[in-house]
C-alpha cells in the first residue's frame, strides 16, 4: 500500500507541475472530469513554488508521502517526492533572442561606423 500510494502521489505532484506550467505560459487549462478548471492545489497536497524570469520559469515541487504503521507494518514509512521542470514560452523566446541579436548587430554596426570614422579623420589629417 506503502509504495501504491507513493507510486499515485508521484503521479499527481507531476500532474499540478505541469498544470502550474500552463497556468505560467497562459498556453494551456487543465480541466477536471466535470469540466471545471484545476488549479495544482486541488491536483496535489504538496508545495508548489515558481521562480524565474519570463520566458523561461522553474516551477519546482516537493512533498512526502508517509505511511503509518497498519498490520504487517513495524515501522512509519516515509518517502520524499521532488520534482522540477522549466515552463517556457516558445513565442516569448524567440522575439527576446531576435530582439537580443538585432541589439548585437547594431552594436556592431555602430562600432564599425566608429571605426571608418576613425579612418576618415586620419585620411583628413594627412
Amino acid at each position: 500500500m506503502y509504495f501504491y500510494e507513493s507510486s499515485v502521489s508521484e503521479s499527481q505532484m507531476h500532474m499540478a507541475l505541469r498544470c502550474e506550467s500552463g497556468l505560467v505560459t497562459e498556453k494551456s487549462t487543465a480541466y477536471s472530469s466535470d469540466g471545471d478548471v484545476l488549479s495544482p492545489e486541488n491536483i496535489w497536497p504538496g508545495s508548489i513554488t515558481t521562480s524565474g524570469i519570463a520566458p523561461a520559469k522553474r516551477i519546482s515541487a516537493s512533498g512526502d508521502v508517509a505511511m503509518v504503521s497498519k498490520g504487517l507494518l513495524s515501522h512509519t514509512g516515509r518517502r520524499q517526492l521532488s520534482a522540477e521542470l522549466r515552463a517556457v514560452d516558445p513565442v516569448s523566446l524567440l522575439r527576446l533572442r531576435q530582439i537580443v541579436h538585432a541589439d548585437a548587430a547594431d552594436g556592431q554596426t555602430d562600432a564599425a561606423n566608429g571605426q571608418s570614422d576613425a579612418t576618415d579623420n586620419q585620411n583628413d589629417d594627412s
